[in-house]
């Protein structure tokens, strides 16, 4: 994991590592499912629900004294118009008649609500026209695991704490940062995290943490080597755009020739993943076909291409706004099972 945990550790450590091991392996045996999570994102505040702004053409706009939730992340892009033609060299935007961040054309701004909060939010160019991609992040729903690890009563004086095997989804993140006071009999030198392995270890005082790569049963150990110390411990699930969010939609498994999507906030790292196949509707196709542009409304560039019956992805090499569509050949409709795992962890 980190550089850190991979140092041999000190003697006096090896004790209480092999200990730590032992009983994460005696708890539960490693069950890691070899799908990524379903990524379905928190129910969205009456805020976030709102700013479903893509493709338009304006100066600037906003939404006025609306509920957000904490850890909602607006989303503001704004692009040069297809006609090539505009004043505007940048855009800014605003929550409450403060500028929370200022771009040039085509990069984005975002801000990530800390609490829930009544807000307004803006957004304008500093002069003429530009095309508006202004959306809302959501974090996924998160897994019994990362629940857990969120209840209060673990924020206490103790030497180590254990979740027994419980279900975590991939790009989770667990935190744990132990600090004093501390207990009898000594002080502790070191922190340690272990998940089904010793995932990271630091001196004390310190914080260890850990991402799931993939979705996984395990437990979850954390520990000081000697004493006691006040722990503060916490999951935090991935952040899920909006593009991949649309993608998780039940609504797009269906049976249809192919569709497109806009422009939508993509995040480095999220794989979109579309398979088509029968039952189909009209000729029999031959080949599947991904298009994706990043800031442009219609898209030509193929990125990926299988024989039908067949599936295709595409990883999101940067942040930014997408668009997507996807097709089968000589067809009028074929069945698609379309999904995105997120790539983003905070």
């Amino acid at each position: 994991m980190v550089a850190r945990s991979k140092m041999a550790p000190p003697d006096r450590l090896k004790g209480a590592i092999s200990s730590l091991v032992w009983l994460a392996a005696f708890v539960v045996p490693l069950a890691v499912a070899g799908q990524p999570a379903s990524a379905e994102p928190a129910p969205a505040s009456p805020g976030c629900a709102s700013l479903t702004f893509s493709g338009e053409t304006y100066v600037g706009t906003g939404v006025v004294n609306q509920h957000f939730f904490a850890g909602e992340r607006v989303l503001a892009t704004a692009l040069i118009p297809e006609s090539g033609s505009t004043t505007a060299t940048s855009f800014q935007l605003q929550v409450n008649g403060s500028p929370v961040g200022t771009a040039p054309l085509a990069e984005t701004v975002s801000y990530t609500f800390p609490v829930n909060a009544v807000a307004s939010v803006a957004w304008s160019t500093n002069g003429g026209a530009a095309i508006w991609v202004v959306q809302c992040a959501r974090p996924a729903l998160p897994s019994p695991g990362c629940s857990a690890l969120n209840a209060s009563a673990l924020d206490a004086q103790y030497t180590a704490k254990v979740i027994p095997a419980s279900r975590f989804f991939a790009g989770e993140r667990v935190t744990a940062a132990a600090g004093p006071p501390t207990g009898p009999p000594r002080p502790p030198s070191r922190v340690l995290l272990v998940v089904n392995r010793l995932v990271d270890s630091t001196p004390f005082p310190g914080t260890v943490a850990y991402t799931f790569p993939a979705d996984a049963s395990v437990p979850v150990i954390w520990s000081v080597d000697a004493g006691s110390a006040r722990w503060t411990v916490t999951c935090t699930p991935p952040l899920v755009s909006p593009g991949c969010a649309g993608a998780n939609h039940p609504g797009i498994d269906a049976q249809y020739g192919g569709a497109s999507t806009g422009l939508n906030h993509y995040f480095a790292g999220d794989r979109l993943t579309l398979s088509a196949g029968p039952p189909i509707a009209g000729a029999p196709p031959t080949t599947v076909s991904l298009f994706v542009d990043r800031n442009k409304v219609v898209t030509t560039t193929l990125v990926a291409s299988a024989p039908f019956p067949g599936t295709v992805s595409y990883l999101f090499p940067t942040d930014g706004t997408y668009a997507v569509d996807w097709r089968v050949d000589a067809t009028i409709g074929a069945t698609w099972r379309v999904s995105c795992s997120p790539g983003r962890t905070s």
